[in-house]
C-alpha cells in the first residue's frame, strides 16, 4: 500500500529539516551509514553484516558468565546504556563526524563519558532511523571508522 502524497512530502520534510540541521561531519556520516544500509538500523544487510552477531555474543557472554563476574569484565551487561570502545575506529568515527573524542589508551573514566557523549549525540542525530540501542549506535560508528566500509 503506498503513502498518501501528502504523508510522503511531510516525511521528505521532516527528514530534510532534521538532516540539513545537523553539522557537515554528521550528514556526510549518515549518508555513509545509508549507503551501505539504506533501511538504517532495521535494514537486511546491517542486521546480518553488523546486528546479529554482536546481539548472539553479547547474549553468549551473558549465558557463559557469572553475571557479577560479567559486569565486572565489561560492563556491557547493559546494551542499552554501555558501549564497548574501539579505539582506532572511534577516533576516525569522532574525527569524521566532527566532534572531539577524549581519547587516552590507559583506562580511565573521561574516555568512557567521552564515548557515552559521542553515543548520546549520534543517538539524537538519528533519531529518525530508531537505534534499539547501544549495539546499534557502535555499529554507526564502525561504519565510519572501520577500513571495510571503504
Amino acid at each position: 500500500m503506498a503513502f498518501p502524497a501528502a504523508l510522503r512530502a511531510s516525511t521528505r520534510t521532516s527528514h530534510a529539516a532534521r538532516t540539513t540541521s545537523l553539522p557537515a561531519g554528521a550528514r556526510r556520516c549518515r549518508r555513509r551509514f545509508l549507503r551501505f544500509f539504506p533501511g538504517g538500523f532495521q535494514d537486511e544487510t546491517y542486521l546480518d553484516w553488523e546486528r546479529n552477531y554482536k546481539s548472539a555474543a553479547h547474549e553468549r557472554w551473558t549465558e557463559l558468565l557469572e553475571p557479577g563476574r560479567y559486569r565486572s569484565l565489561l560492563k556491557a551487561r547493559h546494551p542499552d546504556r554501555h558501549i564497548f570502545l574501539k579505539p582506532n575506529v572511534t577516533r576516525i568515527a569522532a574525527q569524521r563526524y566532527g566532534v572531539e573524542f577524549a581519547y587516552r589508551s590507559t583506562p580511565n573514566r573521561e574516555t568512557y563519558e567521552s564515548l557515552l557523549g559521542f553515543a548520546a549525540r549520534v543517538r539524537r542525530d538519528l533519531k529518525d532511523l530508531r537505534p534499539r540501542d547501544m549495539i546499534d549506535l557502535q555499529s554507526f560508528l564502525w561504519v565510519q571508522g572501520s577500513d571495510e566500509y571503504e
